[in-house]
């Protein structure tokens, strides 16, 4: 299910890139051993280092300015109510407890989600095979609020999983 993995949550903080570097380059420090596992066990994990690239987007035709980031196999975009944080990693890293990296990868996407959130909302979604798209178009393009990207999964895929384990048989995850 899945290429990648695609966390949305609601966006409760604005920041500059300035601060999305400082609060992610804590994140890198706290969970450092977390990191390191994740890079010696995950698939798509190199080169860890706790540095990002950032870019402002400006606004373009019907798509409004956001920003996007990548790194240490990750990847951010930041609209207008919406944070978009995924990961590189096989969606089923999730759920499959072989791969012994679920447990590290669900820590690191919550910290980075921390970032921008005080409440511990979050959706996760099976990116890469479309089923997070309709989602993320709401989310850039008409400035969804989480409630209506929760609401559209449910219409689209049908009720969510409610713990990781769960997702072995459900292709996204909610957490309200």
């Amino acid at each position: 299910m899945g290429t990648t993995i695609d966390c949305f949550i609601p966006k409760e903080r604005e920041l500059s890139i300035e601060e999305i570097e400082k609060q992610f380059e804590e994140v890198f420090i706290k969970f450092k051993s977390d990191f390191e596992h994740l890079e010696r066990y995950g698939q798509f994990t190199s080169k860890v280092n706790g540095k990002w690239l950032f870019n402002h987007v400006p606004k373009c035709d019907k798509y409004p300015e956001h920003t996007i980031g990548e790194g240490n196999g990750f990847f951010l975009t930041v609209y207008e109510n919406i944070i978009n944080l995924g990961s590189a990693e096989r969606f089923s890293s999730l759920s499959f407890k072989e791969r012994i990296i679920s447990e590290q990868l669900f820590k690191i996407l919550n910290a980075y989600c921390d970032v921008f959130r005080s409440s511990a909302e979050l959706l996760i979604g099976a990116g890469g095979f479309g089923e997070t798209d309709r989602i993320t178009d709401m989310s850039m393009i008409d400035g969804a609020t989480f409630d209506q990207i929760c609401e559209k999964m449910k219409e689209l895929n049908g009720e969510p999983g409610i713990s990781l384990d769960e997702l072995n048989d459900k292709s996204w995850f909610l957490r309200r």
